[in-house]
């Protein structure tokens, strides 16, 4: 905690202004547009497209949750690594969108540590992520789903078309 606040005041300190926080106010910028045209595409003449995205399903890491031993482990290796496991959820805090982390089971094969999944969704769609979420944890505790979803896509893919929530 305290190495995060003092990266965040060295940026922000004037002599860094330019260097640092011009440029990630710039990839932020792009990031946030990115997310921009995936939930509001327009078409070619300027219009709104008919195809857009309403709710993005990604994971909140790229494994399972970290026991305590393995985070004290990372930590005494790197000072970065206890924060690689973070990457997955940056880009929703970056472009200022909603998103909300879903418990999706556990993988027994790595002692029982749970697995997460997130929703993303347009600005102002909380309401919209709150109701997907609900959904998605009645279908996948109406299936009994505690095995890693990652590796089962084409059943989780079925269980989410079976009924599309209103």
């Amino acid at each position: 905690m305290q190495r995060r606040i003092l990266v965040g005041s060295f940026v922000l300190s004037s002599r860094a202004v330019e260097g640092f926080y011009g440029r990630a106010q710039r990839i932020r910028r792009a990031i946030s547009d990115d997310f921009a045209a995936l939930f509001r595409p327009t078409a070619a003449d300027g219009s709104a497209a008919p195809e857009r995205v309403d709710v993005l399903l990604t994971p909140t890491a790229v494994g399972t949750a970290l026991s305590f031993a393995r985070i004290a482990e990372d930590k005494a290796a790197s000072a970065v690594s206890p924060y690689l496991n973070d990457l997955l959820t940056i880009p929703a805090n970056l472009a200022g969108i909603p998103a909300l982390a879903v418990p999706a089971g556990v993988d027994e094969a790595q002692g029982g540590l749970p697995l997460g999944l997130q929703l993303l969704g347009d600005y102002h769609s909380e309401g919209k992520l709150m109701d997907v979420a609900a959904w998605m944890q009645h279908k996948l505790r109406a299936e009994n789903i505690d095995v890693d979803l990652l590796n089962q896509r084409p059943k989780l893919r079925e269980l989410l078309q079976q009924e599309q929530p209103r």
